[in-house]
């Protein structure tokens, strides 16, 4: 009797173990069109929040990841300088990836927010005019967890209940 109840305890202190879930989307934004070798600030796509706040992480990267000869002849080449977030809550947090074609922010709000790429294109190929660069976005939206403090307080109280009930017979 008192392993199953040491056991059911037990389990009512760790049963929040693994509780927490994560909501994940993808969006792809794009494709935008440059025409310009050298860009600043080309608005690549706009995407939302809605329903808690996230994590967002995302990549710019061009189209056709055309490096060494094109259809055409010659080379196109694409390079990325900057990306930049920008949005209704986005004062205040930083990018947490640094690299030049990747952003990552943590607890961002709900709303409306546009990502900008700023770069340099180049092709030698007379034939070919523009660049073309798209956006993959991932949003997570932390799910809490069911009160996991409340179910270990509950375990510690059966197991101290328990306790006290076995020392209270043994006296009588």
């Amino acid at each position: 009797m008192k392993i199953k109840a040491l056991i059911g305890a037990t389990a009512l202190m760790f049963g929040a173990v693994g509780a927490a879930h994560a909501d994940n989307a993808s969006i792809h934004i794009g494709p935008k069109e440059i025409i310009s070798p050298t860009f600043t600030d080309v608005l690549v796509g706009n995407f939302s929040i809605s329903q808690s706040a996230s994590d967002v992480t995302g990549v710019v990267y061009p189209l056709n990841t055309i490096s060494g000869p094109s259809p055409f002849g010659g080379t196109l080449t694409f390079t990325l300088a900057q990306i930049t977030v920008n949005g209704a809550h986005i004062l205040g947090h930083v990018d947490l990836n640094p690299a030049a074609d990747r952003f990552a922010y943590s607890n961002l709000g709900l709303g409306n927010y546009a990502v900008y790429a700023s770069g340099t294109w180049t092709v030698t190929a007379p034939q070919v005019a523009l660049g073309a660069i798209v956006s993959d976005v991932t949003l997570t939206n932390a799910v809490p967890e069911p009160a996991p403090v409340a179910l270990a307080g509950l375990g510690l109280a059966t197991l101290w209940l328990r306790r006290r009930q076995s020392a209270a017979s043994k006296q009588a």
